[in-house]
């Protein structure tokens, strides 16, 4: 079920990516079919960008994303860790 939800999103990325090309929706339930796409490694993660026919994150291209956002992004994830933390502490007392 949970391949069911996310493959068409998944492909209406990459239909995208390709200039909204038809793609395909394989049933992986089947043998065959899984084994048609099991060498597929196409992947919009930006960790595989330095690969060789990876698409970019994004339809829009590269996204230079300043290092600030990651900072605050970070800065809101130690906040909430340490009131979670704190919450914790205080439900155990």
């Amino acid at each position: 079920m949970a391949m069911d939800m996310t493959l068409p999103g998944i492909l209406a990325y990459r239909s995208a990516y390709s200039g909204n090309i038809c793609l395909e929706v394989p049933d992986f339930r089947k043998e065959e079919v899984r084994k048609k796409y099991e060498n597929d490694r196409w992947s919009p993660d930006p960790k595989d960008k330095n690969i060789p026919g990876q698409p970019y994150p994004s339809v829009l291209g590269e996204i230079e994303i300043p290092e600030q956002i990651y900072e605050k992004i970070e800065k809101k994830r130690r906040t909430y860790l340490e009131e979670y933390e704190k919450k914790l502490k205080n439900e155990k007392s």
